[in-house]
């Protein structure tokens, strides 16, 4: 087995079509179709399952791809150490974080490396858990801010803090009068939920089943920004991250603790075996002692 078998199977499940995959490696479509069964034999498992016009992976044919573009990003990474000695000692890094984070946390961020890490140059990109995954996993970003994945086999994940789900709702709302919310005494009230692809989609839901909510479907597949428009002019409630509700309470819309309480777990989520994973270990406690700083002297999540 070699790199280059490994590419040429991202490849393929990349374009799905042989001759397509082999034009992008500079092959020809016979010596990609050899060189796939090759590597079936020699792992001594089937990665495709043939017919006369087309071909679908199989199920560990997809895990194998999975595989190996780890692999092939960490080789791409071990030649770039080698041909970089400076590699370690000033990189440029690329930090993915989840939209629901990102407008509050940047500007600590960019205080953190400033005074910190000057040799650093950070760069940010927004996206949603599982598209920083899949960034981290083919090695377009470095490492991320997000809430805690289910299955962190091919990640380190070291905890940041976690913060309270908070209710928000309009400052006209009968319910805003309160210093904080039961929820067991909100029984069918209606929710607005976040959009699906948000990390608090999963948990809002288990709260509304928990405690017998009712799930508004005027407004769907919406954002936290979006949503605190429409609580802010209507009777709507709705749950946010307390990060995402810090700045926003005023005269339109007032944001209550929930009791019992219910968190959202931060985590900064890197590649097991990153050549930077030491910084990451330094960086998670100045960003930690920080946001749970800020978190702690809000006057929104105190009694």
């Amino acid at each position: 087995m070699n790199t280059r078998s490994l590419e040429y199977l991202v490849a393929l499940e990349k374009h799905r079509h042989f001759q397509n995959a082999a034009d992008a490696c500079n092959i020809t479509q016979p010596t990609m179709s050899f060189q796939i069964s090759k590597l079936e034999k020699e792992l001594g498992v089937q990665i495709l399952v043939r017919t006369t016009r087309k071909f679908n992976f199989t199920k560990a044919g997809l895990e194998i791809v999975r595989q190996a573009g780890i692999v092939l990003n960490e080789y791409y990474r071990l030649k770039k150490m080698a041909d970089d000695p400076q590699y370690l000692v000033s990189s440029n890094i690329t930090m993915g974080i989840i939209p629901t984070l990102a407008p509050f946390i940047y500007q600590h961020l960019s205080a953190i490396y400033s005074m910190n890490y000057p040799t650093h140059q950070l760069n940010i990109v927004e996206g949603t858990p599982a598209i920083l995954q899949t960034m981290i996993n083919k090695g377009e970003i470095d490492c991320a801010i997000t809430c805690k994945p289910p299955d962190t086999s091919f990640f380190t994940e070291l905890e940041l803090f976690s913060e309270p789900v908070v209710i928000g709702m309009s400052h006209d709302h009968h319910l805003s009068k309160l210093d904080e919310i039961d929820l067991r005494e909100l029984k069918g009230n209606s929710v607005l939920m976040p959009a699906t692809s948000n990390c608090l989609f999963s948990l809002v839901k288990e709260i509304c089943e928990q405690y017998e909510l009712t799930i508004d479907t005027q407004f769907t597949n919406m954002n936290f920004d979006s949503l605190k428009h429409i609580i802010a002019s209507t009777s709507a409630l709705c749950f946010f991250p307390a990060v995402s509700a810090l700045g926003y309470a005023g005269q339109k819309i007032k944001f209550l603790r929930c009791q019992p309480a219910h968190e959202r777990r931060v985590v900064l989520l890197f590649r097991s075996g990153h050549p930077l994973r030491k910084h990451y270990h330094n960086l998670q406690h100045k960003i930690a002692q920080c946001i749970t700083g800020h978190i702690n002297e809000s006057s929104l999540l105190t009694s």
